[in-house]
């Protein structure tokens, strides 16, 4: 019922929702923006900035390499997202 109104819909009935995540890829470029992003629509702005050095320190290091940008943007949000998710600011609800 759902997926007849998603527009990321697979064309694989038994494929769920295709999510599009070219927003925060767009976000890769520039590590601090991606985190603060992430930081007030998953978290609320909670996370702590000890989490958000961590972060930070881990995405540049993942270069955006001219062989295969794309892949390292798409590298720098699943890691920026894991991570957030999994932080105590997203995990914890107050």
């Amino acid at each position: 019922f759902i997926y007849n109104f998603s527009p990321t819909m697979s064309d694989d009935p038994d494929g769920g929702v295709n999510a599009d995540y070219a927003d925060w890829i767009a976000l890769a470029d520039d590590a601090q923006n991606l985190i603060d992003r992430l930081d007030l629509v998953l978290t609320g702005n909670r996370m702590s900035t000890d989490t958000k050095t961590r972060i930070l320190n881990l995405l540049n290091e993942i270069p955006i390499s001219a062989n295969a940008p794309d892949e390292d943007r798409y590298s720098r949000m699943v890691l920026a997202i894991t991570m957030t998710m999994t932080a105590p600011g997203y995990l914890v609800q107050r």
